[in-house]
């Protein structure tokens, strides 16, 4: 074990577990990776979700941690230490190297279908490179092709679908200048409450004569009773006035007016539809680009990965000159 680095080699992982050591082993790979093949009773936190759960690690024992080659888990250990979590200690060579020797692997999808026996060690590494391959070939199914890039790009890009509703809301424009050829109805109507009331004197003349029965007191006199009235007059009116309308207006002409306003609503629909579809292909260009350069970036790692493990067995093999020839 390297105190300095925190990382012990697989021959030491080996020594503690046969020798029934209370370590726990914590696997910070993808979840597909770890179905392809793992360590028998390891734990599984991908190395993106250990800041949310490292809680669940126990502190009382150490705590081995490893991945495909060992760097993921490097940056883990880092991570936990910087965390509090001292008793963690990096799995050097990660699952490769442990596959490597005779050593128990738990496989969870690849198993020989003849023997019903797990496949032997050395095809750990082998498998998980793979199952890449296998990713990248066309026409396998995999977790995301250039083909469901696109689909998705050109489904939920959020530019993409205001462009569509811009669009939906141009159309608008034609039906409203084709709606100027036809018939306008109006109807109106009014109901209401008229409430009147009066009160007159009739005691008193206006212009000579009887407000209550317009005789003058002569009049009034001559006629005897049947000319007299009573002192006072009142009078009450409740109304509930209503009014209805109905008109029907049809253009005939509207000197050219309806034919423009339609031909510049067609001509704003065909200049959106174009502008909608160079967005698509901008859209679709940067998708395409990205997803490439995702495939450029991973192929580039592993490449970095296959030179690190090169590099890391030449300092083994100088090493072990050197110590031979002391």
């Amino acid at each position: 074990m390297t105190d300095g680095a925190k990382e012990i080699s697989v021959q030491e992982l080996d020594e503690w577990r046969r020798a029934g050591r209370e370590i726990t082993v914590l696997d910070v790979r993808e979840p597909w990776e770890v179905e392809i093949c793992s360590i028998a009773g390891a734990a599984s936190i991908p190395l993106q979700s250990l800041p949310a759960r490292f809680g669940e690690l126990p502190t009382d024992r150490p705590l081995v941690v490893l991945c495909h080659h060992g760097m993921r888990s490097l940056q883990a250990v880092a991570w936990l230490h910087r965390a509090g979590v001292e008793n963690a200690v990096n799995l050097a060579g990660g699952i490769d190297a442990w596959g490597a020797g005779d050593r128990p692997v738990h496989w969870s999808i690849l198993m020989s279908k003849r023997s019903n026996s797990p496949i032997p060690n050395r095809s750990c590494a082998v498998a998980v490179v793979g199952v890449a391959l296998l990713a990248l070939a066309p026409g396998v199914a995999r977790s995301q092709t250039l083909q469901d890039a696109l689909t998705s790009a050109y489904n939920t890009n959020p530019q993409l679908q205001a462009e569509r509703a811009t669009l939906r809301a141009t159309d608008e424009n034609v039906p409203q200048a084709l709606a100027n050829w036809r018939p306008t109805v109006q109807i109106s109507g009014t109901q209401g409450i008229d409430h009147n009331s009066s009160h007159q004197d009739c005691s008193k003349l206006v212009d000579g004569e009887n407000p209550c029965t317009g005789l003058t007191p002569q009049e009034a006199a001559g006629l005897g009773a049947l000319g007299s009235s009573p002192q006072n007059l009142s009078i009450t009116q409740n109304l509930s006035p209503q009014t209805e309308a109905l008109t029907v207006s049809q253009p005939i002409y509207r000197g050219g007016r309806t034919e423009a306003q339609t031909e510049q609503a067609l001509n704003l629909v065909r200049s959106e539809r174009a502008h909608l579809g160079s967005v698509e292909q901008t859209v679709l260009l940067s998708a395409v680009t990205d997803y490439m350069n995702v495939v450029r970036d991973q192929a580039t790692l592993d490449l970095n990965i296959n030179n690190e493990q090169v590099l890391r067995r030449q300092l083994e093999a100088a090493q072990d000159r050197f110590g031979s020839a002391r």
